[in-house]
């Protein structure tokens, strides 16, 4: 059976989140592509890592280190495999492969390579958080809470508010992008840590010139 965390399943997830956004944050602002770089690689080890572990290479296979794993799922997570990590991994790296691919100056945005970092990191967990305790009214349809998602919403505005980056940016625009991928959080039952970040990138990208 699954490890008895200390906390909710919820919070620990949750946790990694944030640490996602320490980690992640400074390497976007300060080296971009050495970031992406660092994500493939960091990717391929968590790869190998559950490969093995699911072909029971010792020490891989330890019971300990899967309950720990186990321990981490939620009802969206099926199969032999433990991919919410790398869930978590990919959607803060694919906003950044994307945005160094593309010929700048929008497809290259800062605020656009930060996507997967502020909506899964900084939306997402605020949107949680508060919705766990303080939400009362919920959507329509869904468990989760108006009060999570306007929060969740106003947290990525604050986020790219203290942000250091010198690039120009509609704000209004900005503004509607963090508020759909909010919304979208709150209504889809698809992993959101694989569609929120290419959602809000791409959404980023549709921003109008800004002189």
């Amino acid at each position: 059976p699954p490890q008895k965390l200390p906390v909710a399943p919820i919070v620990a997830r949750k946790s990694y989140h944030i640490l996602a956004v320490l980690m992640f944050t400074p390497a976007a602002l300060l080296d971009r592509d050495f970031l992406g770089l660092a994500c493939a690689g960091a990717l391929a080890v968590l790869l190998l890592v559950e490969l093995l572990r699911q072909g029971e290479v010792w020490p891989f296979h330890a019971r300990r280190l899967a309950r720990f794993m186990g321990s981490l799922l939620d009802y969206r997570d099926s199969g032999a495999l433990v991919l919410t990590h790398m869930y978590l991994l990919l959607g803060c790296a694919v906003p950044v492969w994307l945005a160094t691919l593309a010929p700048p100056p929008r497809g290259a945005s800062t605020y656009a390579a930060l996507s997967g970092i502020v909506a899964l990191g900084v939306g997402d967990t605020v949107a949680s958080a508060v919705g766990s305790t303080l939400g009362r009214w919920s959507w329509p349809g869904t468990e989760k809470t108006i009060e999570g998602t306007l929060a969740g919403w106003l947290a990525i505005m604050g986020f790219y508010w203290v942000l250091p980056i010198a690039e120009p940016v509609a704000w209004p625009w900005l503004a509607v992008c963090s508020l759909l991928v909010s919304l979208y959080e709150a209504w889809t039952d698809q992993i959101d840590n694989l569609v929120l970040a290419p959602y809000l990138y791409a959404l980023l990208c549709l921003s109008p010139s800004v002189e």
